[in-house]
């Protein structure tokens, strides 16, 4: 469904992430399923960056001319509604089960995990997220850091 979303451009940051709770939890928990946690991961991303373009969409300016005062409001537009998950403490937990594996999206064949770490460190993500009174969406400098040292071997 998520390949059908990104592929054909479908917006669905209105969409209700509560609804994937359990099944999160029961993956990650009950019946550990590294490759359905990472389809979650793929729909978070790809929700947050729709939110982001629709917010993008009524600037004026780039987000890197905005004031402190609309940056703060810009964060709020993208990730205010009751978070789902702290994607910082999943992305660490997952590059610590996974190690120097990898988990390949069978439809973009791309290592999922960096898709994570592409959206956190692009269109000003970082910069907004310090504008944030939690971390749940930003991801530790660290956990990056040894995602990089997993694979520093890895041809890819």
């Amino acid at each position: 469904m998520i390949a059908y979303a990104e592929k054909n451009s479908v917006d669905i940051g209105s969409w209700n992430l509560s609804n994937f709770r359990s099944a999160l939890e029961f993956y990650l928990n009950a019946s550990f399923n590294m490759d359905n946690v990472l389809i979650f991961t793929k729909y978070y991303t790809y929700f947050h960056q729709c939110r982001l373009r629709s917010a993008a969409k009524d600037l004026n300016n780039p987000i890197s001319e905005l004031s402190d005062k609309e940056k703060y409001k810009l964060y709020h537009e993208i990730f205010a509604y009751p978070d789902l998950v702290d994607m910082n403490t999943l992305f660490g937990y997952l590059i610590n089960k996974l190690g120097s594996g990898t988990v390949i999206d069978p439809t973009t064949k791309e290592d999922a995990l960096w898709r994570v770490i592409d959206f956190f460190t692009k269109n000003n993500i970082c910069e907004l997220s310090s504008y944030a009174e939690n971390n749940f969406n930003t991801l530790n400098e660290a956990d990056v850091a040894q995602y990089f040292k997993n694979h520093f071997e890895d041809s890819k």
